[in-house]
């Protein structure tokens, strides 16, 4: 695979995020989790959040999970425990820095499970929230590797998060990369306490911040950084990714972060990738978040169609309202099970097809439900 090049003048990257309107429909909700890690899965959390305007006691509430084998996990919260208004409580493994609940290792597994909330015990008090992670993995309830969901569950999913989830470490990306430290992404509201009950709108892969605010930064018109002002090699400021967070290049140089070189675009300059030099597919996103339907995006896309050897291949997809697997499975390949959501610009070279498409995901479904709202073919 190769890597995906940005235009110098940068105002979107892969798994764009825009936040929609939407209303809190719990106190508290959960509001964070990571679940997969490239290392030793050593920085697992859930972050909750205290959504509304005054504390809430959750002293004996239980997190736990499931999936179609049976009963994963789960852990109590102990006596005297509430969460201020505005607050967090993180659930998480000794590594994790700011948890308030220490959680074994590989308390969640890394797949498709029903995370729950409970105001009391496991499966016979009150749910409080739930979220469904990797929902693209089954076609039906009698064989979804989550389990099947319980109608209160169903009413808080709302068919779940369908992308495949998995970060890098801050320091490293895997194991074989020496990543000890924090994750980089996990799956998170868009916003604290954002909650339409519809995991694929409410959730999106962010810069991980367990017991801190989602989003660091709310606008109506993002505007990227000009790269030809910036080092060759440095990080570009606004963007993160799963793995690697994207990097400034010059498209014309081999070098770490752009294994192959290419002709300059017809704007010239510097550029930015999103190329994970340890796995090949990563997802990326904005800082910057949209609120409602004033959000406003511009860029410039380099697309190099040339075909390096018979067998290879490369997708990306730049997208809004949604997101793209951090593992990004492809969505040209017969019984796909791509988690992309929302409307994104979808490109696949192969050694026979190089396709660029306007897509509508939606909230994450089939194949053969997504509309395509246009196409540019083969030599155009």
């Amino acid at each position: 695979m190769k890597p995906s090049y940005l235009g110098k003048v940068v105002s979107l990257t892969i798994a764009a995020l825009l936040a929609v309107s939407s209303q809190v429909s719990a106190q508290v909700v959960i509001n964070e989790i990571g679940y997969d890690d490239s290392g030793s899965d050593d920085h697992e959390f859930v972050e909750l959040y205290n959504a509304g305007a005054s504390a809430v006691d959750i002293s004996g509430w239980t997190l736990g999970g499931r999936d179609n084998a049976g009963n994963n996990f789960s852990a109590v919260v102990p006596a005297a425990t509430s969460i201020a208004a505005g607050g967090y409580y993180v659930f998480g493994n000794t590594a994790v820095a700011s948890k308030n609940q220490t959680i074994a290792l590989n308390f969640i597994e890394n797949d498709a499970e029903q995370i729950e909330l409970w105001a009391g015990a496991f499966n016979t008090s009150t749910l409080v929230d739930g979220v469904v992670t990797e929902a693209n993995k089954g076609a039906g309830a009698a064989t979804t590797q989550y389990g099947t969901p319980s109608a209160a569950m169903l009413a808080q999913i709302g068919g779940g998060y369908r992308g495949n989830f998995q970060s890098g470490h801050i320091n490293g990306q895997g194991a074989q990369a020496g990543g000890t430290g924090p994750i980089l992404v996990s799956l998170s509201r868009f916003s604290n306490g954002l909650d339409a009950n519809v995991n694929g709108r409410d959730f999106g892969l962010r810069r991980s911040t367990p017991g801190a605010a989602n989003s660091s930064t709310v606008g109506t018109l993002y505007t990227g950084p000009n790269v030809d002002s910036l080092t060759v090699g440095v990080e570009a400021p606004g963007l993160y990714a799963s793995f690697v967070n994207p990097r400034v290049i010059n498209p014309t140089v081999v070098s770490t972060h752009n294994p192959s070189a290419i002709s300059l675009s017809p704007q010239g300059g510097n550029a930015v990738t999103v190329w994970d030099t340890e796995f090949g597919g990563t997802g990326a996103g904005l800082d910057t978040i949209m609120q409602g339907g004033s959000g406003k995006f511009s860029m410039l896309v380099y697309v190099d169609p040339r075909l390096t050897a018979a067998a290879d291949s490369e997708e990306w997809i730049v997208g809004l309202g949604g997101g793209a697997d951090a593992l990004h499975n492809f969505w040209g390949v017969a019984g796909t099970v791509n988690g992309s959501t929302g409307l994104g610009w979808a490109f696949r070279r192969d050694g026979t097809t190089r396709t660029l498409q306007l897509i509508d995901f939606g909230l994450g479904t089939a194949a053969g439900s997504w509309s395509i709202l246009g196409t540019v073919p083969n030599g155009a």
